[in-house]
């Protein structure tokens, strides 16, 4: 005998009360996290005990960000539009950074402007969705030190942003599978569960890949995309960006033209301003 559908109120109030977290939250919280890793760049370089604790309070910000791009990918009304802006903004920091003396290494918002480019083609299912390989290949050949373009994070950035776009499939499809299991309302559950399986699944898949590149870097410490993240001894504490992740609510929070430019220009001109304190003040 078929249970009957259960029909309950479509209402946000349902929705877990402890996802407290909202998009705003997660960008102010990659920010200090960031400031924080580049205040050990500019200042205690020379210090490997103070510079090694500010990089690991520093390695939550790259899995925040990605998993707030990818968040864009799926709620951007323009995702070229989206990830133009953070190439450009990319490739301003990379400037930034060669004249300030630190070379040439890539950084993480360019490597974002490439997942969202690579992951918003995927998205589209059509016959474009191929050429969504080119910026992906981009960012796995910027291990190699023959290729002529840096990204920060390589193949490490790739495989995050793509384990984030994941689960949010997944996390859409359990809420399929449950409401087919149990016969309760869909609409509910997605007004009611959604978010919170949809972070679940995105941090199980970063835990996963988290381990596995952490035991791919005892296995192979001299493999190319684990040279440049400052060996997983630190890399693994970007695990802890998880924590956040769990309570994040799929709200925007505070939005406007006032904080998104702010978001966009504080990148490369905290740096400049760190590096000019840094000449000052050393």
């Amino acid at each position: 005998m078929k249970k009957e559908l259960i029909k309950t109120e479509n209402n946000e109030s349902f929705q877990p009360k402890y996802l407290k977290l909202s998009h705003f939250s997660l960008l102010i919280i990659a920010m200090i996290a960031m400031t924080i890793n580049h205040v050990g760049t500019f200042f205690f370089h020379d210090d490997l005990s103070i510079v090694r604790t500010l990089y690991t309070i520093g390695r939550i910000a790259f899995p925040l960000y990605a998993f707030i791009s990818v968040q864009g990918v799926y709620k951007s009304s323009n995702n070229l539009e989206y990830s133009l802006r953070l190439i450009v903004l990319g490739l301003l920091i990379d400037l930034v950074m060669f004249f300030s003396n630190h070379g040439y290494n890539g950084n993480a918002m360019f490597e974002l402007g490439l997942g969202v480019l690579a992951l918003s083609l995927f998205k589209r299912n059509d016959g474009f969705s191929l050429l969504g390989l080119i910026p992906a290949a981009v960012m796995v050949l910027s291990d190699f030190e023959y290729f002529p373009i840096r990204a920060e994070y390589g193949t490490y950035g790739l495989a995050i942003m793509l384990g984030f776009y994941f689960g949010e499939k997944f996390g859409s499809y359990y809420i399929d599978y449950y409401a087919s299991l149990t016969k309760i309302d869909k609409d509910y559950l997605i007004k009611s569960s959604l978010r919170k399986y949809q972070n679940i699944f995105s941090i199980v898949i970063f835990i996963i890949l988290s381990i596995l590149f952490s035991v791919l870097s005892l296995l192979y410490p001299n493999a190319f995309f684990i040279n440049k993240l400052l060996g997983f001894q630190i890399q693994d504490y970007a695990i802890i960006a998880s924590v956040f992740i769990f309570f994040y609510s799929g709200k925007q929070g505070i939005h406007n033209a006032f904080t998104q430019g702010f978001f966009y220009l504080y990148y490369p001109l905290h740096i400049v301003l760190l590096y000019y304190l840094s000449l000052w003040l050393l």
